[in-house]
C-alpha cells in the first residue's frame, strides 16, 4: 500500500491528517473536558432547573413551566410589573460597564507587566494575584468600610467637594463598579498579559 502523504507540518515534522487530529485531541481534549464538566454541565443544569415549578415549601419539582421566565419578563399574578425586567436590564448594564472598565484598566496593566525586567515580573504578577488570597465576602466588607462616611476615601472626596461632608460613597452605583472591577480585574489582566508577553516588541 502507498504511504499516506503528509498533509500537515507540526514543528518541522510531517504528519498525516489523522495523526494531526490525534495530536490535536490529545493537546486540547483535557481542557475541553474540563470546560464541559465544570462550565457547560452546570450551566445546562441551571437552565433545566429554571423550567421547574416551585412547591409549597419552596422545593423545586415537576411539572415543567415557563412561569419563571414570565416573571422575568414582568408578567405576574397581579398583571404586568416592570420590577424584574428593570433588575435584569440594570444587571446587564452593570456587567457590560464592568467589563469595559476592567478592559480599560487591564490593557495598560498587561503592557506594563510585559515590559518589566524579568526579575520584577514575578513580584508584579504576585501583586496582581493578591486579591485572590482573600475571600470575596471579606473584600466586599472591606470596600464597605473604606467607602463608608468615616472612611478616608469618603472624607477625601468630601474635602475635594465631590460629595457632602458626612456622606458615604457606599451604597451607590460608583461603589458597585469599584468593587466589581477590583474583583474581576485579575481575570482580565492575566490572560491579556499572557498574550501581550508574546508580542514581537520590534514591531509594536
Amino acid at each position: 500500500m502507498p504511504t499516506p502523504r503528509p498533509r500537515h507540518i507540526h514543528h518541522g515534522e510531517p504528519l498525516t491528517h489523522g495523526a494531526w487530529q490525534r495530536r490535536a485531541w490529545l493537546a486540547n481534549g483535557p481542557g475541553l473536558l474540563w470546560l464541559l464538566v465544570l462550565f457547560v454541565a452546570p450551566l445546562a443544569m441551571i437552565v433545566g432547573i429554571s423550567f421547574l415549578s416551585r412547591g409549597a415549601d419552596g422545593t423545586l419539582e415537576l411539572p415543567w413551566t415557563f412561569e419563571n421566565y414570565q416573571r422575568l419578563a414582568g408578567f405576574g399574578w397581579l398583571g404586568y410589573d416592570l420590577l424584574y425586567p428593570l433588575i435584569f436590564l440594570r444587571s446587564l448594564i452593570l456587567g457590560f460597564g464592568t467589563a469595559a472598565l476592567a478592559l480599560l484598566c487591564a490593557l495598560p496593566l498587561a503592557f506594563f507587566l510585559a515590559r518589566l525586567p524579568a526579575r520584577w515580573k514575578l513580584p508584579a504578577l504576585t501583586l496582581v494575584m493578591v486579591p485572590f488570597w482573600t475571600n470575596l465576602l471579606i473584600r466586599t466588607y472591606a470596600w464597605q468600610i473604606l467607602l463608608a462616611p468615616e472612611g478616608w476615601l469618603a472624607r477625601g472626596a468630601a474635602a475635594l467637594g465631590f460629595i457632602e461632608a458626612g456622606a458615604a460613597l457606599y451604597p451607590g452605583t460608583g461603589a458597585v463598579y469599584v468593587c466589581l472591577v477590583c474583583d474581576y480585574l485579575p481575570f482580565m489582566a492575566l490572560p491579556l498579559f499572557a498574550s501581550v508577553e508574546k508580542l514581537d516588541w520590534t514591531l509594536v
